[in-house]
């Protein structure tokens, strides 16, 4: 409900481009940095707390966020969001807590389902608030209001597992001194001991946080081997870097280019959504049309293509409606490379180290999501929306370039 209107109010407060790229830069370089430290925390004293904290610290600052016009309050706020916003994260780690073992997938994609809902739903209402006097802070307010909806479900409707296992393990450890007095044979009780000892491990390996955090972004990319993934990971900084900067200055170009009211930016962005999801269904029957692309290099070849004509188009828009058009490309495009780049990645790995490679894909995807912000935010001060549309151009038409070069150097493998 807030993000896709945080830029909007920052420049209303007469903020620049270039600091509302420093300050989205700087919020996810410490949701990257904070995030092993909150997980390894919510391993030792529960996830239910930690995310119970999270949800009232993240209500606090988003009220906090609406109600002051400050700059260096509003730094603070963005600051204090970067270092103990991992509510999403807590909860899918929550749920392998309270999730049966055999019901896992199905509880995720579920959670995955509802949370895609989520990103349809909000920028409409969150537009809706916006259009009110001082808008941003009822926006900030109903963000503040469902946190603490989400804070009531978890202490009423969830329990923390881990914890269950801790006291079974303390209570167990008594009675084996208890009983070790009257030369009981305690080695049921240390069976029983260390299986409950054993589960602790494995609940927590099923609760590491995902590579999204700076060490493992790190360890899993000085880990790849190059030579046989480098290309397809550079297409996927090249995606992920050319989403950030359109999504990141997508509010302010509707704003003031073309005078479109909040709700209006609100039902645009779900409108993306909406296309990229039905693109996601869709993308089995586009397959049949590259029966003979086993590598995926021509779909990605087009894909990027159809990427770069859509911000060609988007830059050029004569008015609103054309614009509204060029959206359908640009989001079905940007859904099918995710799923190609992904299909790809798995193509090429060992069924024991797809997670790994996944892991690193994920982190070429952050790290570009980290250097976007800033890179869009400087492009648009010194250029205005042309800086912007130069950059948005250039990313993917790099990615055309090497995708063309990959496809040349296939067929010249096919005919030697």
């Amino acid at each position: 409900m807030a993000v896709p209107l945080l830029s909007v109010h920052l420049r209303s407060l007469g903020i620049s481009h270039s600091t509302i790229g420093i300050l989205n830069s700087l919020y996810a370089g410490l949701q990257l940095f904070s995030s092993p430290i909150i997980g390894s925390w919510s391993d030792i004293r529960g996830h239910r707390f930690v995310l119970q904290l999270s949800l009232l610290l993240s209500s606090i600052l988003y009220f906090v966020l609406g109600a002051v016009t400050a700059v260096p309050v509003i730094t603070i706020t963005r600051i204090g969001l970067g270092l103990c916003k991992h509510t999403q994260t807590l909860c899918r780690t929550l749920l392998t807590d309270v999730a049966c073992s055999t019901n896992q997938l199905e509880v995720q994609s579920r959670l995955v389902s509802y949370g895609g809902v989520g990103f349809m739903v909000g920028p409409i209402i969150g537009g809706h608030l916006a259009e009110l006097e001082n808008g941003f802070h009822y926006v900030c307010c109903a963000v503040t209001l469902f946190f603490w909806i989400n804070f009531a479900i978890v202490y009423f409707f969830l329990h923390n597992t881990q914890h269950e296992h801790k006291e079974n393990n303390t209570i167990l450890e008594r009675h084996t001194e208890e009983t070790s007095d009257v030369k009981i044979n305690t080695r049921i009780w240390n069976k029983k001991k260390e299986d409950i000892q054993e589960t602790l491990p494995q609940a927590r390996s099923r609760t590491n946080f995902p590579s999204s955090d700076i060490f493992q972004a790190l360890t899993h990319l000085w880990n790849v081997n190059w030579s046989v993934y480098w290309d397809v990971f550079t297409l996927k900084f090249l995606l992920g870097f050319a989403q950030a900067v359109h999504y990141q200055n997508f509010s302010l170009i509707l704003k003031e280019e073309y005078g479109i009211s909040p709700s209006g930016i609100g039902y645009t962005i779900s409108f993306q959504g909406l296309v990229g999801a039905a693109t996601g269904f869709l993308t089995g029957w586009m397959g049949r049309f590259y029966k003979k692309d086993n590598d995926h290099v021509l779909r990605m070849l087009h894909g990027f293509a159809v990427l770069a004509l859509s911000f060609v188009f988007l830059s050029l828009a004569p008015n609103l409606t054309f614009f509204l058009i060029c959206l359908i490309p640009l989001s079905a495009s940007s859904s099918l490379l995710r799923i190609v780049t992904s299909e790809v990645t798995l193509q090429r790995t060992e069924s024991d180290q797809r997670g790994s490679l996944i892991g690193s894909g994920q982190s070429m995807s952050s790290v570009a999501r980290l250097i976007a912000p800033l890179c869009s935010g400087l492009a648009y001060d010194m250029f205005g929306s042309y800086g912007i549309s130069l950059l948005r151009m250039a990313v993917p038409a790099a990615a055309v370039a090497l995708c063309t070069i990959l496809c040349l150097h296939q067929r010249k493998e096919k005919l030697s």
